[in-house]
């Protein structure tokens, strides 16, 4: 699919918390079974069944997804290229970072025509029908932003997503910043980190360990090879670091309910 828009589905078994999930890019989640809970912005937001959380770029979210009784928490997930609401009429919204609602029937028919015709359109009507999704949220109140600006920690989650396997050094990464427009120094790149309350390790694993959990909630990979593209030769010491960033194993993300 072109990189201006990512449609997935996820499946959870348990109802585990991920804490402090960066949100890169604008996304939409409509809930089709179980209940979504996201903290962002000193707000808890709640979606049940059929309804949907609009999520705004250079957010970070706690997120809880609860499955019903014997069943798996299901949704669609809408996730936009910042470049693409960069544009009227985004540029309009208003700076509103998120909300909840009941889509109407047809934004669902349409979000639903989109995850089924997306692959094969032609880029200019794929940015037309994402242009869409942003009318109608739009036109229900709801401020649906790109990161228009996104700070120095978002890039390098950004840069090492694109390569989560790699051995990814600071050296490395000041020379692909500076590619992009910013040219540091390491010491300025890990003193620019650490005033945003990171650190250049820490985002490589938490980028890592973010595209795990979406591989693991949407793919019928198996762990080891999850484990392998996320640049971890052991499924083991994966399992152990996974643990430590989410508090949960990755066989329990997916449990025996797929």
């Amino acid at each position: 699919m072109a990189a201006q828009l990512s449609i997935f589905s996820i499946f959870q078994s348990n109802n585990a918390r991920f804490r402090r999930l960066a949100i890169a890019q604008p996304m939409l989640v409509l809930v089709r079974d179980g209940q979504k809970r996201v903290k962002v912005g000193g707000h808890t937001i709640v979606a049940k069944r059929g309804e949907a959380i609009a999520l705004s770029g250079g957010a970070l979210a706690d997120i809880r997804n609860e499955p019903p009784a014997g069943a798996a928490y299901c949704a669609d997930v809408f996730s936009v290229a910042n470049s693409i609401l960069l544009v009227p009429p985004q540029a309009a919204l208003p700076q509103t970072a998120h909300g909840a609602f009941s889509p109407p029937a047809a934004l669902i028919a349409h979000l639903d025509r989109l995850r089924d015709e997306a692959q094969g359109l032609p880029d200019p009507v794929l940015k037309h029908r994402i242009h869409e999704i942003a009318i109608w949220l739009s036109a229900l109140g709801i401020g649906w932003r790109s990161l228009d600006r996104p700070n120095l920690s978002f890039l390098v989650r950004d840069l090492v997503a694109q390569e989560p396997a790699r051995r990814w050094s600071v050296s490395d990464m000041r020379k692909l910043l500076a590619g992009r427009g910013h040219a540091l120094s390491e010491a300025s790149l890990r003193r620019r980190l650490a005033d945003e309350g990171a650190t250049f390790t820490s985002l490589v694993i938490d980028a890592r360990m973010t595209i795990a959990l979406e591989r693991l909630q949407s793919s019928r990979q198996s762990i080891t090879r999850i484990a392998l593209d996320v640049g971890y030769e052991s499924a083991s010491r994966f399992a152990v670091r996974f643990r430590a960033r989410f508090g949960t194993a990755p066989s329990e993300i997916r449990g025996d309910i797929r």
